[in-house]
């Protein structure tokens, strides 16, 4: 996908990805515990928000149907977090 590589995430593996109902969100889950939610389309030197919470590699990322809520899964940890999400770039608060 272009614009998700940037010179933070160069050593990263998107494993998961989900674009929000109204699409103009992306959100992604990485190798490196990572969840990164940005603008969609991803493009130049977008800054995505990143959230740390899994003690593993993030297996999967969806946004609710009214683009108000998110969650990402890891397989080790067994967690679910749950992400409210607010404004653009003011993006999420975890519970």
């Amino acid at each position: 996908m272009q614009g998700i590589w940037t010179n933070d995430n160069l050593n990263a593996l998107f494993l998961c990805a989900d674009r929000d109902p109204n699409m103009n969100l992306l959100l992604t889950g990485d190798n490196l515990h990572r969840v990164q939610i940005r603008s969609y389309p991803t493009i130049g030197d977008d800054k995505p928000n990143t959230y740390k919470g899994h003690v593993d590699a993030v297996n999967g990322v969806k946004f609710a149907a009214n683009s108000k809520i998110a969650f990402s899964i890891a397989s080790q940890d067994k967690a679910v977090i749950q992400y409210n999400v607010k404004a653009k770039f003011d993006m999420f608060s975890s519970w």
